[in-house]
């Protein structure tokens, strides 16, 4: 009985880590993904590799040790909301916390690009 106990805390355990490092993943976890998806295709950059995921509708941006905001990863997906087509950013920093600037910086950029596609983009093809 005490084996049996045993033996379903150990699987509880690995079960909850494999969820904990699904929630909070790393740059190399990520990297792991993309570079692994057949699907998808890389474009080196200076400062970033940039993968473009054709299934998923998805840019995905990994920085290199040369950009300012490096370890960071962005995955900029289109998806439709209602009847309108949007463009859905997500970020991960892995930098430490006095680095987070630069990172907030980053993403900002991505955003000021939207807003301006927006401004080109005619009401009727939104």
């Amino acid at each position: 009985m005490a084996l049996r106990t045993v033996l379903l805390i150990a699987v509880a355990c690995f079960t909850w880590r494999t969820v904990l490092a699904a929630d909070r993943p790393t740059y190399e976890s990520l990297w792991n993904e993309i570079t692994h998806d057949h699907g998808c295709v890389p474009s080196e950059q200076r400062d970033y590799t940039m993968f473009t995921c054709d299934a998923d509708h998805a840019l995905w941006y990994f920085t290199k040790p040369s950009h300012p905001a490096h370890p960071g990863v962005v995955k900029r997906a289109v998806v439709q909301e209602n009847e309108a087509m949007v463009i859905r950013t997500r970020g991960w920093s892995f930098a430490p916390d006095a680095d987070q600037p630069k990172f907030k910086t980053w993403l900002e950029q991505f955003k000021e690009l939207d807003a301006r596609v927006r401004q080109h983009v005619r009401p009727g093809q939104q």
